[in-house]
């Protein structure tokens, strides 16, 4: 496919046409665990549309690009969010999509551009107005403003502005990508974690509308995690989700089927008696020759941004708990 698509851009011409073609290289590269590529190649297409980032961000380009997206906050006002003119620029709607396609390769390998990605999104939204993905572009930003920060209020806020957005939209087209986000990596901070399993399934089922795969494989691993943690008797889930992924497998989403085989392993070595039950061996599954280690780059990337680095939580509270973070 990468070849096909190097040919078409030597043909195409127009940068709004050519995003099209990019999109498609930067879910290849995703696909194939080239998560650096395609974050790189969504940074270059950016740069074309004119939404520039600086090659090797920092902590101190993270705190700037939030405390850029406080202020236009503040400035438009959090009451009016939900009331924003609809987006006409057709360069920043392309440069949205791109912004949505970096977020998973960003968030597994580049966390240094993840914040910046995030801020952009909503930067975007806020100056050339609501599109298609402004319920994503507020999801992401409560998941940043949760997880990064720990201003899980104010978190909350963006993540139910996000969920009320998306279900006012006509179509499906991001709703997976959407309830991924919110119901998988932000609500349970402050809801039952068994309150999103329905909507990460019905994330998972808008497969049919939205042709998101991608997406829907991660609601349905992460409704399968929520699971495991509600409460329920896991000799049951096994049996709840059967049907669900030998759908998923059909999508051939090789990367998401090994996160599900982990979390499908963890239950069935916690409800069999086994020799060693920390070894994950079944499923056509073996961790030594299918998972690819962690880096050393990316434990310490991930560590600073999210808990190894002592100055960013700090400065990082500091910025939203200041009066003005939402006017």
């Amino acid at each position: 496919m990468k070849g096909l698509c190097d040919y078409i851009l030597t043909v195409v011409t127009q940068i709004q046409e050519q995003v099209k073609i990019y999109e498609l290289l930067i879910f290849h590269y995703h696909t194939q665990s080239q998560f650096r590529q395609a974050v790189t190649l969504a940074v270059q297409t950016l740069n074309h549309l004119g939404d520039t980032f600086r090659a090797s961000p920092n902590t101190q380009d993270l705190l700037d690009a939030l405390q850029t997206t406080t202020e236009l906050i503040h400035r438009v006002g959090f009451e009016n969010l939900a009331e924003l003119p609809p987006m006409e620029n057709a360069e920043k709607l392309a440069a949205m999509k791109i912004l949505r396609c970096s977020s998973y390769p960003a968030y597994f390998a580049v966390p240094e551009m993840l914040g910046l990605l995030v801020c952009r999104l909503v930067d975007v939204t806020l100056k050339y107005g609501r599109s298609s993905l402004t319920p994503f572009a507020f999801g992401m930003f409560s998941v940043l403003i949760n997880g990064c920060v720990g201003d899980i209020d104010t978190g909350k806020q963006f993540g139910e502005l996000a969920i009320a957005l998306e279900q006012q939209q006509s179509d499906q087209e991001y709703r997976a990508v959407t309830y991924n986000a919110i119901y998988g990596l932000l609500r349970h901070f402050y809801k039952p974690v068994r309150d999103g399993l329905k909507p990460l399934i019905l994330g998972y089922q808008s497969f049919s509308q939205n042709g998101d795969a991608e997406s829907c494989a991660y609601c349905l691993i992460n409704a399968y995690f929520c699971t495991i943690l509600s409460g329920k008797n896991l000799k049951y889930i096994h049996n709840d989700y059967e049907k669900y992924i030998q759908a998923i497998i059909g999508l051939k989403q090789e990367q998401r089927i090994h996160q599900l085989h982990i979390w499908m392993q963890v239950v069935h070595n916690l409800t069999e008696s086994l020799e060693n039950p920390a070894l994950l061996k079944v499923f056509s599954f073996e961790e030594s020759s299918q998972v690819a280690p962690a880096t050393t780059e990316t434990t310490e990337l991930c560590s600073q941004l999210l808990e190894g680095n002592p100055n960013l939580p700090v400065k990082l509270i500091q910025l939203v708990n200041h009066p003005n973070f939402l006017g």
